[in-house]
């Protein structure tokens, strides 16, 4: 029987959150809207490295 797996995050929300969390104080807190414009950031940033000619190459997928 083949296990299903169950991503909570994509790529980009899990870098996204991780940048984040490095750049914000705990105290700090980002509103929801902000962060779905900075994960749109990232994700297009990834799908452009993505369609490079050395990553097309070997078919790398970043984000999924």
């Amino acid at each position: 029987m083949e296990s299903i797996k169950i991503k909570a995050f994509s790529n980009s929300e899990i870098l996204t959150s991780n940048a984040l969390g490095r750049l914000l104080n705990e105290s700090e807190k980002l509103d929801p809207q902000t962060f779905k414009l900075i994960n749109a950031v990232v994700w297009n940033v990834i799908d452009q490295l993505e369609n490079t000619p050395q990553l097309k190459k070997y078919n790398i997928k970043i984000n999924d």
